[in-house]
């Protein structure tokens, strides 16, 4: 089976490591200018329709050195593209001429295009504003010469980190490799959200976000940190001191500052190309504390660099562009299986939650191909699903679910460019019925997705528009009344005051909206039986669960307004069901609130669904509910939903094929 270099992730750690060992080798081999014939009669196609001057030749120049040779399309003006022929044409046609085929390309996802249609191995080499995989080889390669190695290292990554496509492949590569990385972007310039949140999810870290001033290159602007923790992530503090206390301490060590120009051919409408940029590197390397600093640029440079740091030994950016050829050759001859360089040879493994020395590790997620209107198209303007539609369908993958401001959203990953859709109504491509995405009917979601029969759409509106019709929700039936709501609350407070004795060391927390809202009648009942205020306070765990994707949109969380040393904490939530909500509720009350570290933490819950994924149990429970997993509980409380009541309803969808839910 052939193998492609589509992405960064297409490549575990350990196999990076053993192309840069094979990267040694070819280096000796060109120092001593010595012939080689390992790939004689081999040839390599490269499909450039962007300009290139370091990748393009440094890929020849590889080709040459190996043996092999070369066929070329250097300017998409001189190819078919400018008669209209689509890339899975010019995939099927090249393939035959060639043994290996290199693209670069203006539209996000081109390179894997290719390969979808191509029946030899596609390497890509730069695809619009996405990728850069082999710049990240050659990148690696050269912290790896230079300072001996990558892991705990600090890299700053400064300047267009939205276009950059260098740098969205070698954010998540550093990461993997242990590095700590401070984002320096140029005004309007961030880094992507949906890149941010893939780092996150992927590799554990946390995006931290922080105003200072006094730097000389930092321009006194907002400037995000991005660390990789060598301890396990959930032992970070976080909170905006430490924060910036953790920013204050990468900036005194800086070991590589990789600065890249303005992506001026892909700006829209000028943004941030007439800001300064935000790293002056005459500056960093004039600073006493950065005598050990090397600066990077994949290049070309503008007017980011001046020429007078060419001579400062701390340059070494024309000495990255030299390691691309050696880096080339052993990639070159690992994909054409002409040396065993790989400890193995998998396909393409879909990225998931990183795992010791791989890029993936988890379940891969599911893809839904948006056949039929089952998918929205992608949101990417330059994706190549967009501008190849007349044969491309829209593909996701089905990611994490999101909380957005409003609703819960199911989030598709684009399968070409990894832009993200949010979901806000799911569907059954069968049935042609549909109903809101929420935290009820993701068992369900799931099952279709898994099916293949999942349909996701913007809004209700669009599903209607598409020709669905809503599920019309099963017979509910009512668990708890009011009067037994009441007294399930009421004994959970006597459970609570006869467990701790002292009422005056324990602290309240309540998972908002309704765990918030039975903190505070708890600490009412058991005010008025004893005379004691128990402290509440709202505690929103959405960030550190492991299960969600976090929208950048959502409102901040509600600062916890007491500490919690050597308190006893109860944690109060409406339901347990699976247990991540509690799970990620003890995981920041111990680790992540950098409150202090309470004496013990306790947990309440309402409804107890009996369904765990976790050995957890809550301490005090109103009512164990014996539910199966596709059913939907909902609790009702007065303050927020006018009336107290548990209903459980039966599942969507439980209707034979070709029935409605109204018969």
């Amino acid at each position: 089976m052939k193998r492609d270099f589509i992405s960064i992730d297409d490549l575990s750690n350990d196999e990076i490591e053993a192309l840069f060992a094979c990267a040694d080798e070819m280096a000796d081999l060109l120092a001593k200018r010595e012939p080689c014939t390992l790939l004689a009669g081999r040839i390599m196609a490269t499909l450039f329709y962007e300009p290139s001057t370091r990748t393009r030749l440094s890929f020849e120049s590889a080709m040459h050195r190996l043996g092999g040779g070369v066929i070329s399309v250097a300017d998409a003006s001189s190819s078919s593209a400018a008669k209209g022929e689509s890339l899975a044409d010019t995939a099927r046609v090249v393939g035959p001429y060639a043994d290996v085929v290199v693209i670069r390309h203006p539209a996000d996802g081109a390179a894997r295009v290719l390969a979808e249609y191509a029946d030899v191995p596609v390497i890509n080499a730069g695809d619009g504003a996405h990728e850069h995989p082999t710049q990240t080889l050659l990148d690696l390669y050269t912290l790896r010469k230079e300072k001996g190695g990558i892991k705990g290292l600090t890299v700053a990554l400064c300047g267009d980190l939205r276009h950059g496509r260098t740098i969205h492949s070698l954010a998540a590569a550093l990461v993997r490799f242990g590095a700590e990385l401070i984002f320096l972007p140029g005004r309007d310039l961030e880094m992507p959200d949906h890149l941010a949140r893939r780092l996150a999810l992927r590799h554990g870290c946390r995006l931290r976000r922080g105003r200072l001033s006094g730097v000389q290159f930092l321009m006194d602007r907002l400037d995000a940190v991005y660390l990789t923790p060598r301890q396990p992530p959930d032992d970070f503090a976080f909170s905006e001191e430490a924060t910036l206390r953790e920013f204050a301490e990468r900036l005194e060590k800086i070991d590589a500052l990789y600065v890249t120009r303005v992506q001026r051919e892909r700006l829209a409408g000028g943004a941030g190309g007439d800001a300064p940029y935000p790293v002056q590197a005459a500056a960093v390397l004039g600073d006493p504390r950065y005598r050990e600093t090397i600066v990077m640029h994949p290049l070309p440079r503008v007017d980011e660099l001046p020429y007078a740091l060419d001579a400062d030994p701390r340059s070494k950016y024309f000495k990255q562009a030299a390691y691309g050829v050696p880096i080339r050759m052993a990639l070159l001859l690992a994909l054409l299986e002409a040396r065993k360089i790989f400890p193995v040879s998998p396909a393409f493994v879909s990225p998931g939650p990183a795992s010791a020395g791989a890029p993936g590790g988890a379940t891969a997620a599911p893809i839904l191909r948006g056949r039929d209107g089952a998918a929205p198209p992608c949101p990417n303007a330059r994706c190549i699903s967009r501008r190849e539609a007349h044969y491309l369908t829209p593909t996701y993958r089905v990611l994490a679910r999101e909380r957005g401001a409003a609703a819960h959203s199911l989030i598709l990953s684009c399968l070409y460019c990894d832009a993200e859709v949010a979901g806000k109504a799911v569907g059954h491509t069968g049935e042609r019925r549909y109903a809101r995405y929420d935290a009820a009917v993701e068992e369900v979601a799931a099952e279709w997705a898994a099916a293949g029969t999942l349909a996701v759409f913007a809004g209700e509106a669009d599903a209607e528009a598409a020709g669905h019709r809503p599920f019309t929700p099963g017979p509910a039936r009512t668990i708890l009344p009011a009067d037994a709501v009441e007294g399930a609350i009421v004994d959970i407070a006597r459970r609570i005051q006869a467990a701790n004795p002292d009422l005056g060391r324990v602290r309240f927390l309540g998972i908002p909206t309704r765990g918030i809202i039975l903190a505070r009648r708890v600490a009412a009942v058991l005010r008025d039986a004893t005379g004691t205020e128990v402290p509440v306070g709202a505690l929103d765990v959405f960030a550190f669960r492991d299960d969600t994707h976090l929208d950048a949109g959502a409102p901040e969380a509600t600062p916890v307004p007491f500490r919690l040393e050597g308190q006893v904490v109860v944690l109060f939530d409406d339901v347990f069901y699976r247990g991540r909500t509690v799970r990620a509720g003890m995981h920041a009350i111990t680790h992540g609130l950098n409150l202090g570290r309470p004496e013990g933490v306790q947990v309440a819950v309402l409804v107890d669904r009996g369904h765990r994924e976790f050995p957890i149990e809550p301490t005090y429970v109103g009512e164990a509910i014996p539910t199966s997993r596709r059913e939907r509980v909902f609790v009702r409380l007065r303050e927020h939903d006018g009336v107290d009541e548990v209903v459980v309803q039966a599942p969507i969808g439980e209707t034979p094929m070709g029935m409605t839910n109204d018969q």
